[in-house]
């Protein structure tokens, strides 16, 4: 369900949002064409995207506006007191990112729009509002990290308190660890949160550095984004994935056997 959302009209708030907009889950849902012509309708919302504010809202549309708007966007429907409510597959992702927390269950319980690209999209976006309003709340930095290449796309982002995260550096490559545990790393007894297979480090000489102090010495290596955890911002989330961490050097010259 998409609840409270706040309508704007002319760029203003107006009034809240009584009626709510419910997307179901495992049931078909009868997509209708809507033509201006076909009803007359007091008011018009459409779900939009605020990127300033990180949040949905109502926005209101003429019947032309809605008319021009492509019809592969919409995913529902709803009318209420002769209001038509009407919400983007977009908007369907981000809200399932509110209830699930990973997107194989957003797609599980969303069927209808699983393998629709804006819900996944919406869904990446939502995700990445709820940590950052926890990390807001919390007033706590949080890195967002992605296995696998830059490039890919099926890979879903991760979310993790920057001051549990350690990095461990071996001759060639690093790693991330969630509450590092020397004798842990060790033994190979651990996992790597950027997906690799760490298993031919097992028993080699590693240095371990928190993630904030791994950052402040490799800003310059590291994306733009490292800044962000380097200072312990919580009002942004920094972005690591594998790629740019195998591009930070590695060779390190103290080190824990």
């Amino acid at each position: 369900m998409i609840r409270n959302l706040k309508v704007i009209k002319n760029n203003l708030a107006a009034v809240a949002l009584a009626g709510t907009m419910i997307f179901t889950s495992g049931c078909s849902i009868e997509h209708k064409e809507y033509e201006p012509t076909e009803a007359s309708y007091s008011t018009i919302y459409m779900t939009e995207y605020d990127d300033i504010n990180h949040e949905l809202y109502w926005d209101e549309k003429t019947p032309e506006e809605l008319a021009d708007i492509s019809k592969d966007i919409i995913a529902l429907k709803d009318v209420e007191d002769d209001t038509l409510y009407v919400a983007s597959y977009l908007a369907a992702g981000y809200e399932a990112a509110l209830k699930n927390d990973t997107k194989s269950e957003a797609r599980k319980n969303n069927p209808e729009y699983a393998k629709n690209e804006s819900f996944n999209a919406g869904y990446d976006l939502g995700k990445a509002d709820k940590y950052l309003n926890k990390a807001r709340d919390e007033q706590r930095a949080y890195v967002s990290i992605t296995t696998g290449s830059d490039n890919q796309t099926t890979g879903e982002a991760n979310y993790y308190p920057v001051d549990e995260l350690t990095v461990i550096s071996y001759t060639g490559r690093n790693a991330i660890v969630r509450n590092y545990n020397e004798q842990q790393v060790k033994n190979g007894n651990y996992e790597d949160l950027l997906g690799q297979d760490m298993t031919n480090y097992i028993g080699k000489d590693f240095e371990a550095t928190s993630l904030q102090n791994f950052a402040l010495d490799n800003y310059e290596s590291l994306p733009q984004d490292a800044i962000y955890i380097a200072y312990n911002d919580y009002r942004y989330i920094a972005k690591l994935t594998t790629t740019n961490m195998s591009q930070v050097n590695a060779n390190t010259t103290s080190k824990t056997r």
